[in-house]
């Protein structure tokens, strides 16, 4: 009951927080609204000038149709009798009377039988017009109208109306006559003369508040971070620095250089946000021992490059050695803005084709070198696992105290992530309110030991950890008998695979845990003793794949459930089209509970093949995303695939296994996914994702993220 309860708890708890992401910041959604107007002003005066346009067509000839209005004014006499001899009528009238009238005159109007009267009596097939009614209030007055583009069908039937009206109505509210107060005419103008100057501009305003509701849709779904402690919760970055914008206008044939920090005409704020960063990074890299320093931006003119310019003036004023790189090999334009001559890049230092000497320019103003020459690179990839790239880094570590690589957005090009040996410093640029620049350093791969040029040390003496793959038969849809569990294993080692956590399918409806962990426990054992035997070199540890349930913490505490090898890092999975609410509530669960989910293949569920962000919210909770081998290589549909690609291209994966089941399908290798993710990610990719993280995790050490 209190493992319910809990359960129930949890999901309130969820709710609220969902609650709470759904309230509306009535400041930020104003702030959007006005620069949305500032950005897309010219959308509001397009739609202004379209507007205009299209109603003054509409009043032209060419649209315009002229309509005539016939009228007639009458009073109703109802519920009287004839006197015959006389040929007279009663007149009978009083408020009830006046409001059945009212009810019940538009009614006939618009019945079949009053048009088919009017139509018998014309001796046409079809009215040419529309018939409409006014009663005056608690009177019996009525005035008629009849509206067509023929002003002498206009008068025709109303006339008619008038005439056949009292036999229609009789059956509803009986005998009536008509006192005519003023009689139909035929019309001479037409009612609907346009005004083209008041068309023109009720266009305009029409178009004008159409662009401006534009603008407010686009505020209102805009979902970029507005606030420094927002981009820690939505993407689990921390803001170090907040650089505000700088524009300057630029005189004719005046050069196109950097906003620099030395300039006086350089507001004081940017100075001291640039000098307190550049204070701040200098510590953290010499605590760490670092050396080299990527800044990269999420988009194009996010104001990247100008910063790192400034962290190297900075720098520089402070005595350090700095040498500024542009890294962005494929566009090479921070040359042109330091100076006019030409020059060599890092390419050309790579390839051979000068010394780093000859390359590097010294900018006499601020003291810094800069690398970087004028013309795109081809072939970047190239360049960047060229054998000689680990040694011109070497080369460089030794000559200069810090340096700075200005690399290329990171949502465009891998090269951002790549090519960036040792311990390496990751400077994050994330562009908020009006451009503001949120900055967040981070240490990628420390202790890994990767380098470029050892790939094929990796491929040969570095084994690979699967924590996801199905081995002991009898126990799930994995391995059918022994022999193919040992087949399965011995494919593991010949794959490169020393370790491996036998998981079998877990916490299933109808199925006992207690008992499962029992059979688990004995089968693995006696797995063991039949490698031993065989002389296959491969340690099996303890683990599951478990499904969501409303017991699953208690089965774990319970030990009825089996974590990965005794740690907090809990394997689990839910159906494959389960919504996201589902896994949102189950991360939750499992986090506060004190366990770490590792979620099962994220990229089969349907929710994340709809809505790849899913995963980001998930990454940034604390869940560990594991990728399946199959999805990788397409052999779960494109939408797997796609899905999978988005998750490794934005590094939100921290784990991949081959979530093997058989040793003819879904093998137990793990080589063709290594040197497929080198060729594609760099050799730290499967490095992170094969062999140190599931180390970590096997030791309930925290994880590497990207």
């Amino acid at each position: 009951m209190a493992e319910r309860d809990l359960y129930s708890k949890n999901n309130q708890n969820l709710s609220r927080r969902i609650d709470e992401d759904d309230v509306i910041d009535l400041g930020a959604l104003f702030w959007n609204v006005i620069q949305g107007i500032l950005r897309f002003w010219w959308l509001i005066i397009l739609l202004a000038v379209v507007g205009a346009g299209a109603f003054y067509l509409k009043a032209t000839s060419l649209f315009y149709t002229p309509m005539y209005q016939s009228s007639a004014t009458f009073t109703v006499l109802t519920g009287g009798s004839t006197d015959s001899e006389n040929s007279t009528y009663n007149f009978y009238y009083d408020t009830t009377t006046a409001g059945q009238l009212a009810k019940t005159f538009p009614y006939i109007l618009s019945s079949t039988l009053l048009t088919e009267a009017i139509e018998e009596d014309l001796g046409v097939d079809a009215v040419n017009g529309s018939i409409s009614a006014q009663a005056v209030s608690d009177s019996n007055m009525i005035t008629m109208t009849v509206t067509s583009n023929s002003p002498e069908d206009a008068k025709a039937i109303l006339e008619s109306a008038i005439k056949v009206y009292p036999d229609v109505a009789r059956f509803v509210i009986g005998d009536t006559k008509f006192n005519m107060i003023d009689e139909p005419s035929t019309p001479t103008e037409p009612y609907n003369r346009p005004t083209y100057r008041g068309q023109i501009k009720k266009g305009a305003v029409y178009g004008a508040g159409a662009g401006f509701l534009l603008i407010c849709l686009y505020a209102f779904f805009k979902k970029t971070v507005q606030k420094p402690e927002e981009l820690k919760s939505v993407m689990s970055l921390s803001c170090i620095a907040n650089i505000p914008e700088v524009s300057r206008k630029l005189r004719k044939k005046q050069t196109t250089r950097w906003i620099q920090m030395q300039d006086n005409r350089t507001p004081q704020a940017f100075r001291e946000n640039i000098q307190s960063l550049q204070i701040r990074i200098s510590r953290e890299l010499e605590e760490k021992g670092g050396k080299v320093l990527v800044l990269t931006s999420t988009m194009p003119g996010e104001g990247k490059s100008t910063l790192a310019y400034n962290l190297a003036i900075a720098a520089a004023s402070h005595g350090v050695k700095v040498l500024f790189i542009d890294a962005d090999l494929r566009k090479q334009a921070d040359r042109k803005h330091l100076t006019e001559e030409k020059g060599r890049g890092l390419a050309s230092v790579v390839a051979g084709k000068c010394t780093l000497k000859e390359a590097v320019y010294r900018e006499k103003e601020t003291g810094v070198d800069f690398l970087g020459g004028n013309k795109p690179v081809k072939g970047v990839q190239q360049i960047l696992n060229h054998s000689s790239f680990h040694e011109v880094m070497e080369e460089m570590k030794a000559q200069w105290d810090l340096i700075l690589l200005d690399a290329p957005p990171v949502e465009m090009f891998e090269d951002a992530c790549s090519g960036t040996p040792g311990r390496i410093w990751l400077l994050w640029l994330w562009t908020l309110r009006i451009w503001l620049l949120w900055i967040r350093l981070l240490w990628l791969w420390k202790e890994t030991g990767i380098k470029r040029g050892q790939r094929n040390r990796f491929r040969g003496g570095r084994k690979m950890i699967d924590l996801h793959a199905h081995l002991l038969p009898g126990l799930d849809d994995g391995a059918r008998s022994w022999e193919e569990a040992v087949e399965m294993a011995q494919t593991a080692v010949e794959s490169g695979i020393d370790t491996v956590a036998a998981t079998c399918h877990a916490n299933l409806p109808g199925r006992e845990s207690a008992e499962l962990v029992r059979v688990y426990r004995r089968q693995l054992e006696q797995f063991r003793e039949l490698l031993t035997k065989e002389r296959i070199p491969l340690q099996l540890i303890e683990g599951m794949e478990i499904m969501d349930g409303p017991e699953l913490v208690r089965k774990l505490k319970r030990e009825e459930l089996l974590t990965i090898n005794h740690t907090r890092y809990v394997l689990a999975e839910v159906r494959l089209d389960a919504p996201a609410w589902q896994i949102y509530r189950m991360l939750t669960y499992l986090l506060d509970a004190g366990y770490i989910p590792v979620l099962a293949h994220p990229e089969r569920y349907r929710c994340v093949q709809r809505i790849p962000g899913h995963v980001k919210e998930w990454a940034a909770m604390g869940a560990v995303l594991q990728l399946d081998k199959g999805s990788i290589f397409g052999r779960f549909g494109e939408g797997a695939a796609d899905a999978a690609a988005y998750m490794l291209d934005r590094q939100l994966a921290s784990l991949a296994a081959t979530d093997a089941h058989r040793a003819d399908v879904r093998t137990l290798s793990l080589a063709p996914l290594r040197d497929l993710l080198a060729r594609q990610y760099g050799s730290a990719c499967p490095e992170l994702l094969l062999r140190e993280n599931p180390r970590r995790i096997l030791k309930g050490q925290e994880v590497i993220r990207f």
